[in-house]
């Protein structure tokens, strides 16, 4: 399944971070992928080619495969398939806001389908084929299940929406610099809160005193794009490093063009790269 020649690379130099994984363990985030088939298989084998570099691969996806783009079945086909096409040992699968709504989209039409559609889903509805049901959200609800794993919208539902290791936490969207931490991120992913971690923006993205008293923990999301163009120059890449918020901001803006950031951690150092497809075409 080789990635397109038109396929680039970027990568950021090594750096050092505030806090550090646990020894042993080396770890994969990638962000929102949108649907990008191809950019996305090209970061799976980029990390693939990756060396090992402790005992223990894990990648972990940060949300938002689907919507937006034109293939999220084949990007949860992918996903399905993505601990042996990145060659890693372990995989969390976290859910992103689009992958929540489209599970509300499944299990409850009526409620929310509607919505789903106006926020990423139209273009899901099209690539499953039911986009001109509009009067009969269960049949599209339907049509768009039938593309999807047994059960895949109810796991969606159940699934813990982080991932831990050392001082790094994995979360889609990020989380809430004045909330208890452990309630804010043992929201169910339906919850009907304001403030969620799939949602997070404002005051996470601007918060400067870091998330522990140490200021060592990193939060590594996605969900809001770092720039709206192509990644071009050195300073770009830059902007997905923010350390004096303690933040890596995977999002590379793959809802409006096909460029993916992912980053590659172990110990207290990483480095950020980002895999670009179609350079110019929008879709």
């Amino acid at each position: 399944m080789p990635a397109s020649a038109a396929c680039r690379h970027l990568s950021t130099p090594w750096f050092c971070t505030p806090g550090s994984l646990e020894p042993g363990v080396q770890v994969f985030a990638v962000g929102d992928v949108h649907g990008r088939h191809d950019a996305f298989l090209g970061v799976l084998q980029a990390i693939a080619s990756a060396p090992r570099r402790a005992e223990r691969r894990i990648l972990v996806l940060l949300g938002n495969l689907v919507g937006k783009g034109p293939d999220s079945f084949g990007c949860l086909d992918l996903a399905m398939e993505a601990r042996t096409l990145a060659r890693v040992d372990g995989l969390i699968a976290l859910p992103g806001s689009q992958e929540i709504m489209m599970a509300q989209a499944i299990l409850d039409p009526e409620a929310h389908l509607e919505r789903w559609a106006l926020c990423g889903g139209q273009v899901v509805l099209e690539e499953a084929g039911v986009a001109e049901a509009r009067d009969n959200p269960a049949l599209q609800a339907e049509g768009v299940g039938a593309w999807l794993p047994f059960g895949w919208a109810e796991g969606v539902r159940d699934t813990q929406g982080w991932w831990q290791n050392g001082d790094v936490l994995c979360v889609h969207a990020g989380i809430h610099p004045q909330q208890d931490r452990v309630a804010f991120l043992r929201q169910p992913a339906f919850s009907p809160r304001p403030h969620h971690w799939a949602w997070m923006g404002t005051p996470f993205l601007s918060w400067p005193h870091g998330w522990d008293p140490d200021r060592r923990q990193i939060v590594v999301h996605g969900h809001s794009p770092v720039m709206d163009r192509w990644v071009g120059a050195e300073s770009d890449m830059a902007l997905f490093t923010p350390l004096a918020q303690r933040r890596l901001a995977l999002d590379a803006g793959s809802g409006q063009r096909a460029q993916i950031a992912w980053a590659e951690m172990v110990g207290a150092r990483a480095r950020v790269g980002c895999i670009q497809q179609g350079k110019g075409d929008r879709m």
